[in-house]
């Protein structure tokens, strides 16, 4: 069973002020952390970023497989939604997780259980959802529940693939919500996107 993730990261970090894709992080940028850890975890990748983007620069220590790819997507100026769409088009897995380069913070548990249960079970969409006594976290109190990355089954990558704006998959998950196994984390990195330099010195800590 072929499981991979898109990893979805051709935004503009307008609320961060700058790229945040390429700040620092523990020695590394904040991109490449993020690559790396996805790397160790599923077989397959496939990245995408802007047609501008230099790859040396936004992941310096990235080593790309044989079946890693990198899209440098055209049109991400059109939003998230057409990103997200251009990363599941002509897809060949069985199952695909979709993730983002701004949240680097995951631990490696996390991905290794989501792709062992989405080999072992085979479900229509799966989902990581934090803990409830760690939502009494301040900085997650305002964050929802559910997190990243979410997997879906191939028979929902024409659906992914149609998404536009700055939509994302929610709405694809809400319309199968019978169909979605959730799993049950104690990791806080599955809602910690990073939205402006605060929150990176809050993971930092």
């Amino acid at each position: 069973m072929d499981v991979g993730v898109v990893l979805a990261g051709a935004g503009f970090s307008k609320r961060f002020g700058k790229d945040k894709r390429v700040t620092e992080l523990g020695g590394n940028t904040l991109a490449g952390t993020t690559i790396n850890l996805y790397q160790m975890a599923f077989d397959r990748l496939r990245i995408v970023i802007r047609p501008d983007d230099e790859l040396e620069k936004l992941a310096p220590s990235f080593r790309a497989r044989e079946q890693d790819e990198v899209i440098r997507f055209e049109k991400a100026e059109l939003g998230m939604g057409h990103t997200i769409a251009r990363g599941f088009s002509s897809l060949g897995w069985d199952f695909g997780f979709l993730g983002f380069l701004d949240m680097p913070f995951i631990q490696q548990k996390t991905l290794d259980e989501l792709v062992r249960v989405a080999i072992l079970e085979k479900p229509k969409i799966l989902r990581p959802v934090l803990k409830s006594e760690l939502k009494t976290i301040s900085e997650a109190e305002n964050r929802p529940a559910a997190g990243h990355p979410v997997g879906f089954s191939k028979d929902l990558f024409p659906l992914l693939g149609s998404i536009q704006g700055d939509l994302g998959a929610k709405a694809i998950i809400s319309s199968h919500a019978r169909d979605v196994k959730n799993i049950t984390v104690d990791d806080y990195g599955i809602v910690m996107d990073i939205d402006s330099p605060q929150d990176l010195a809050y993971s930092r800590n």
